[in-house]
């Protein structure tokens, strides 16, 4: 159950066990996960981070790991099988979103 969820169920459990001590401590911890939520959303600017897979390596630049991607393609019996997934997520960043790099 998601955090917010969970405190909401315990502020409304206090609320009618008529526990006003637990219900400020839970009304608390809702409205701070609302805030955070809403700082963690910028209108103009909405940013999406992606984190790392594990047990994989990365490349430099883009270019570089879709050669990688078009090499190991090419070294099994049916390329298409292993590069057409590699295109589908590359034509979806492509298409829905504008890259940053990050700062260094």
């Amino acid at each position: 159950m998601p955090k917010k969820e969970y405190f909401q169920m315990r502020l409304n459990q206090a609320i009618e066990n008529g526990d006003e001590r637990k219900a400020q401590y839970y009304r608390g911890r809702v409205e701070q996960i609302e805030r955070d939520e809403a700082q963690s959303f910028i209108q103009d600017d909405e940013r999406i981070t992606l984190q790392p897979a594990g047990l994989f390596g990365s490349r430099k630049t883009i270019d570089e790991a879709l050669e990688y991607a078009d090499m190991m393609a090419k070294s099994m019996e049916s390329p298409i099988h292993a590069i057409t997934p590699v295109f589908v997520l590359y034509n979806t960043i492509a298409e829905q979103y504008d890259l940053v790099p990050k700062a260094k």
